[in-house]
């Protein structure tokens, strides 16, 4: 089963310190991911990812008018196509796991349904949103680098929109919308 992980910060910059905490967790992070699973894997940059299975892909492609070498890249064509993200996966037999930016690139968008973890911490310090599929993925990067912050898993079927310029010393300011 694929993993995904990643991260989101505030646009304030980090200090030295900061990035090379920042680097150690990652690197925590994509190492523990490893165990999810090889079937695709990539990054992405934002500035002024994918886990999931499509069962009825046959059938997906050809009402998307689309190809893809990983099946979960049509439910990125079917985001990119419609406003809202209950539009976007109504069609679909799958199961998933998401992370995405549509079209604010300061807005990055989580979600899970039933058969798919998802995981975020925040840390206030450094106005940072880490995610994986795996809370222990997040839990023991943490530990390494002698960080306390709490990991909660996402609910299921809730589309969660962060803006990462509200990011502060506190909280993330969540946008949350359900989905079926």
């Amino acid at each position: 089963m694929c993993g995904i992980y990643g991260m989101a910060k505030s646009p304030t910059p980090y200090t030295s310190k900061q990035y090379n905490t920042v680097r150690k967790v990652m690197r925590n992070i994509a190492i523990d991911s490893e165990t999810r699973g090889s079937h695709s894997s990539g990054i992405a940059t934002v500035g002024p990812a994918h886990n999931g299975c499509v069962y009825n892909i046959d059938e997906m492609q050809t009402k998307l008018d689309k190809q893809c070498p990983v099946d979960s890249q049509l439910i990125f064509k079917a985001i990119d196509k419609c406003p809202e993200i209950q539009d976007a996966i109504k069609h679909f037999d799958s199961d998933f796991a998401l992370s995405y930016v549509k079209d604010n690139p300061m807005v990055l968008h989580l979600c899970r349904e039933d058969n798919r973890p998802l995981h975020v911490s925040y840390v206030p310090e450094i106005k940072t949103l880490f995610y994986a599929s795996e809370s222990v993925f997040l839990e023991d990067a943490f530990e390494n680098v002698g960080i306390d912050v709490e990991t909660l898993q996402l609910n299921k079927n809730i589309l969660y929109s962060f803006d990462v310029s509200d990011f502060d010393d506190v909280k993330t300011n969540v946008n949350k919308t359900t989905f079926e």
